[in-house]
């Protein structure tokens, strides 16, 4: 049986003390090409649904500070051109709408030079279009919310086929408990825009849809 390779690392955005400790400054390094590799090729072998390539790369972004120019990167060679342009209006979709709760917190509301964050900032365009310019000014939360989102998009693209409404997705009477929850995950992530809610929807749906074995048990 095939084993998946170890998982990469990654660490695109590295922050370094200068002397004295009075101050921090950030350092880029662009996505090395294994890793990049080792994602496409768990995308090409396992699929975009799979759990081994999702959690191969949540964990791979999830311990890494990121810019986006490093996400545009990395999901331009996931997808294809029009299925990138459709990701990257999704994404910006996301952040626009993120937008008004960042300008909100004292974490996100400014740059790191004073200025109020502005869709341009997370999406890495116009102005932030330069990677050292994301890297130096552009505060880590907003990095890790931007990261999120781009997830969030690339995981809520709609497959192609027949998408049946969420709960509609039933438990079969021999299908895994984990194979049920899996499909049910994966179309809330897609009809479900909301994402605060999702994880409500999912345990309602779960309970709800399961077969009596399993709802007997949970």
């Amino acid at each position: 049986m095939h084993q998946p390779s170890p998982v990469p690392s990654v660490s695109p955005v590295v922050y370094k003390g200068s002397r004295g400790g009075q101050r921090v400054r950030a350092i880029h390094h662009p996505f090395p090409q294994s890793t990049i590799r080792d994602l496409c090729k768990a995308h090409r072998d396992y699929g975009r649904d799979s759990p081994y390539f999702r959690g191969l790369l949540r964990s791979d972004l999830d311990a890494a500070v990121v810019i986006p120019a490093d996400l545009k990167q990395l999901f331009s060679c996931l997808l294809d051109s029009t299925e990138f342009k459709l990701w990257v209006a999704a994404w910006r979709q996301q952040l626009r709408e993120a937008l008004p709760s960042l300008l909100r917190d004292p974490e996100t509301a400014v740059d790191n030079n004073g200025n109020p964050l502005t869709l341009e900032n997370l999406m890495g365009e116009g102005r932030w279009a330069d990677p050292s310019d994301q890297t130096s000014d552009i505060p880590i939360k907003a990095l890790q919310i931007a990261r999120e989102h781009a997830v969030s998009a690339f995981f809520g693209m709609v497959p192609d086929g027949l998408v049946i409404p969420y709960y509609k997705i039933m438990q079969g009477t021999k299908e895994s408990f984990t194979k049920f929850v899996e499909r049910l995950t994966r179309a809330i992530e897609v009809q479900v825009t909301d994402v605060a809610v999702r994880d409500g929807i999912l345990r309602e749906m779960v309970f709800a849809n399961a077969n009596s074995m399993c709802r007997s048990a949970i």
